[in-house]
C-alpha cells in the first residue's frame, strides 16, 4: 500500500519525473536481473518500488504546503530548543521557528541532529 500512496501523490502533485522501476540487489550470484546490467549479477529484490526527482517532489510538497497556509523558511537548521522534554523550537541561521511537531528528515546527514537531542 505504501507505493500506492506514493504514486496517488505524484498524480495529485503533477510529478512528471514519478517512474515505477524494481530494486535490484546486485552482486555475485544469480544472472543479470535486468538488461543493463550486462556483466553483474544480482536479483530484482522488489518489483513495487518507484523514483522520483528529489528536487522536483521536494518543490511540489513546499509549494502544496504554501499553498494550504505553510510558510517556506530557507536556512540552516542549527540546534533545537527543548521544553518540557519536547523540541518547542527549531534554530536556524534566519531565527527561531517554533513548532509543535518537528522531522528530521536529514538522510544520511542524519546524525547532525544527535547532538540537538537529549539522550
Amino acid at each position: 500500500q505504501g507505493y500506492q500512496v506514493h504514486e496517488e501523490l505524484a498524480k495529485e502533485l503533477g510529478i512528471s519525473s514519478y517512474r515505477k522501476l524494481p530494486t535490484v540487489n546486485v552482486g555475485r550470484r544469480g544472472k543479470p536481473p535486468v538488461p543493463w546490467l550486462d556483466r553483474a549479477k544480482g536479483s530484482v529484490m522488489d518489483t513495487d518500488t518507484a523514483h522520483v526527482n528529489p528536487a522536483e517532489i521536494t518543490t511540489a510538497m513546499a509549494d502544496w504546503a504554501v499553498g494550504q497556509g505553510a510558510t517556506v523558511t530557507k536556512a540552516t537548521a542549527t540546534g533545537v530548543r527543548m521544553a518540557e522534554g519536547k523540541v518547542a523550537a527549531v534554530q536556524t541561521t534566519a531565527g527561531e521557528v517554533p513548532c509543535d511537531f518537528v522531522v528530521f528528515a536529514l538522510g544520511p546527514w542524519a546524525v547532525l541532529v544527535e547532538r540537538w537531542l537529549p539522550g
